[in-house]
Formats: C-alpha cells, structure tokens, sequence
C-alpha cells in the first residue's frame, strides 16, 4: 500500500480477522498492516524503557519513588507480550476457519 506523502498515513486495509485467505493479495496487505502495528508496539515499549533508563539515572536514589509510573508501564507493556508471528496468528486464522 502507497504512502500519502502529505500526512504520512496509511491507507486502511481489511483487519487480518477477516481476510479471505483465499486473496493472496488481501492477505499480504493485511499481514503488513499487522506487522507495522506490531512495530509500533514494540517501538512504544522501547521508548518506556529508555525513558525508565534516563529516570533512573536523573534520579539517582530516589528512582524507587520517582521512576514508579514508568516501571509500571514497562511491566505492563512486557506482560502483554512481544511479537505474535504471522504464521502462528495464520494458522490460528484457519483453525478458526475450518471450525465453522
């Protein structure tokens, strides 16, 4: 899918969950959409991290009250979990497919 280049937005593909995995080419576009928001995940908690990093440095010994809000984050977005490969969320996709 092209970039707009004046705002920088993607256009909207149909979500993974209800592609037909009959067109190869929905299915490439959805697993690239599904990708891209997967990297945005992991940048966000990337920068959680690296904001954590910094606190703890400026902050020296009173990180334990100060750094709180960000040590909750980070462990809340590392709960969630990192990248779901695109085989397993397929294969879960046909499974759910073959089931109805």
């Amino acid at each position: 899918m092209p970039v707009d280049p004046e705002n920088r937005k993607w256009a909207g593909v149909t979500p993974v969950q209800q592609v037909d995995l009959n067109d190869p080419i929905a299915v490439l576009e959805a697993r690239d959409q599904h990708l891209r928001q997967e990297w945005v995940e992991v940048m966000k908690t990337k920068i959680i991290r690296e904001k954590l990093v910094r606190c703890y440095k400026r902050e020296g010994v009173n990180h334990v009250d100060n750094c709180t809000h960000l040590v909750e984050a980070y462990v809340d977005r590392l709960k969630r979990g990192g990248i779901k490969s695109w085989r397993q969320f397929n294969r879960e996709q046909q499974q759910a497919q073959a089931e109805h």
